[in-house]
């Protein structure tokens, strides 16, 4: 007994669209997975890009530097000077494995970072810092900060009257870091470039939980990120 040719054109047409709805979700099933692939890819290579840029040897040269000359005056400087570089690098070279650390232990070095770079400015107290906020029982991305602070110093200008800047307020786990800073009068090159490995990692570690804003005006530069933390 043969089906009737409105049977026959059913399944044919359920064949098909089943086909069709299998060959649409295989598409699909791969470009997820060829999207996921390539964001892992991006990750490896933001996060080798990252350790790269971590320290310059502009600034490892010019603290060494530095010390040397402490040293040479015989300046009690010289020695907490040499225990704080010790400790920044000891903390990036062998503390930063993870992919977050505690958020203290992170501003502790940051902080340690910002008075190896005041060593080599004449004036005195050439930058404000002011650090608001319990930061106890939160964790970051080991040296997501470290870049934004290092540009602060390698564009900065710190012998004018301005008062250039940086601040970190903690509230729950809001996050807010804000930099100021004069543009030194010979500074031609783009603040961005040096942001482009930040924005990256925030994209992939802080996904819908950041907000990167920077912008020129009157001379002046200014930054302000927006995070929101783990605990």
């Amino acid at each position: 007994m043969f089906a009737s040719p409105t049977f026959a054109s059913f399944l044919i047409t359920v064949i098909v669209a089943t086909a069709s709805s299998l060959l649409v979700w295989r598409e699909e099933w791969v470009k997820t997975q060829e999207e996921k692939k390539e964001q892992a890819l991006q990750k490896i290579a933001a996060e080798l890009t990252a350790l790269k840029l971590q320290i310059s040897p502009h600034f490892l040269f010019n603290t060494l530097n530095n010390i040397r000359w402490l040293v040479r005056s015989k300046s009690d400087k010289a020695e907490d000077a040499v225990v704080k570089l010790s400790h920044l690098l000891r903390y990036i070279l062998y503390q930063t494995e993870s992919e977050q650390v505690d958020l203290e232990k992170e501003i502790e070095h940051l902080s340690d970072f910002i008075e190896l770079q005041k060593m080599r400015i004449a004036k005195n107290d050439p930058v404000h810092v002011i650090i608001d906020g319990s930061l106890t029982g939160k964790r970051i991305v080991p040296l997501l900060l470290l870049p934004l602070v290092e540009n602060f110093f390698k564009h900065g200008d710190f012998n004018t009257d301005f008062q250039n800047s940086i601040s970190l307020q903690l509230a729950d786990s809001r996050l807010v870091f804000k930099s100021e800073n004069w543009i030194a009068a010979s500074d031609e090159s783009d603040h961005g470039i040096g942001l482009t490995n930040v924005m990256r990692r925030l994209e992939l570690h802080y996904p819908k939980r950041h907000l990167l804003k920077y912008f020129e005006r009157n001379s002046v530069f200014y930054l302000e990120l927006e995070l929101m933390l783990s605990s």
